[in-house]
């Protein structure tokens, strides 16, 4: 049995052998470009581990065509994981910039001798003496894309901004009823309204109402009966008018009156207390005198749901007149400041 010993070049080896055969070759085609009237010239700026100058040139004259004449300028730097080359390139009168990246230092001078070749004439080059390493990566500069199309800004009161968290109104006002007791009275109503929003208003309010003195149609002037009033509402408005510092909204109402009548009769004295609901609507202005201070006024007409008597009887029970009967509408009017919270 025979054994032959021997030793296996490495890759890197065969790397080195490869770039001397590539050398020679390119050497020998660019000695042939030059008698044809080609002229690269090229200054070259690259790591030691890079092929030298005399490879790059020649390499860029066996792809260029005849009669070629480029001047360049080229610059190697070696990043973390790639090899960018920044190349000055001058044809004729012509003169360029070109920034390029490549993952070897053998791609970038490959893709060094592609670019001078096609810079010097507008024909295809001829297919390559040598397969390339790797294909050459070009990069360009990134162009931003187009900013989105703003959207339209809806116009906005001074209480509606973003973000606004609901608030509070409270009002004391003067009051005025005509209708609901004998003549027309006058009265005081605290109001109370929240506002989920800046164009609507739910709330509440309580109304006290002065007394009176009403009489029965009779020819006897002592029988009467002593009136009060409360009244209480809850009520929604919509803001659909805004001008400014101006507002106009219309309401809807529903109140619950509780009147009370004391009899005065020269034989018998009683009384009653009837307690019924209203359902009305209204239209309330307001004036805002600043931010968080403004002026209110309201008008209501208001229905009872069920009409009220009071009659005056005697000691036996019998009728003698009719002291004062409700209206089957009654009218209201509030006026007074207005606070925000």
């Amino acid at each position: 049995m025979q054994m032959r010993l021997g030793v296996r070049p490495s890759l890197a080896e065969l790397g080195r052998g490869l770039r001397v055969l590539m050398a020679c070759a390119a050497l020998a085609v660019s000695e042939r470009a030059s008698a044809e009237g080609s002229s690269i010239s090229l200054r070259w700026s690259a790591p030691a581990s890079c092929p030298d100058v005399e490879i790059v040139r020649a390499r860029a004259l066996a792809l260029a065509g005849p009669d070629v004449a480029v001047e360049a300028d080229a610059q190697v730097t070696e990043l973390a994981s790639e090899f960018r080359v920044v190349l000055h390139v001058r044809v004729g009168g012509t003169a360029g910039e070109r920034t390029m990246s490549a993952p070897s230092c053998d791609a970038a001078a490959e893709a060094v001798a592609v670019v001078l070749a096609l810079s010097g004439t507008s024909a295809p080059p001829p297919p390559p003496v040598a397969p390339p390493i790797a294909p050459a990566v070009v990069v360009l500069p990134a162009i931003p894309p187009p900013p989105p199309p703003a959207r339209p800004v809806a116009s906005t009161s001074p209480d509606e901004k973003p973000g606004r968290r609901p608030y509070v109104r409270v009002a004391v006002e003067g009051a005025l009823d005509l209708g609901t007791l004998p003549v027309a009275t006058y009265g005081a109503r605290l109001r109370a309204a929240l506002l989920p929003r800046s164009d609507l208003a739910l709330g509440v309010s309580g109304a006290v109402w002065a007394n009176q003195l009403g009489y029965a149609n009779v020819s006897t002037q002592g029988q009467g009966a002593d009136f009060s009033l409360l009244t209480f509402d809850a009520f929604g408005c919509y803001g659909l008018l805004r001008r400014r510092t101006l507002e106009l909204s219309p309401c809807l109402v529903l109140e619950l009156d509780r009147m009370s009548a004391t009899g005065k009769n020269e034989d018998h004295t009683g009384g009653s207390s009837p307690v019924w609901v209203s359902l009305g609507i209204g239209v309330e202005g307001r004036w805002e005198l600043t931010r968080n201070v403004g002026l209110t006024l309201e008008l209501q007409g208001v229905v009872p749901t069920e009409g009220q008597a009071f009659v005056i009887t005697n000691t036996a029970g019998s009728p003698v007149g009719t002291v004062h009967a409700t209206s089957v509408l009654a009218g209201r009017a509030y006026f007074g400041p207005e606070v925000r919270f």
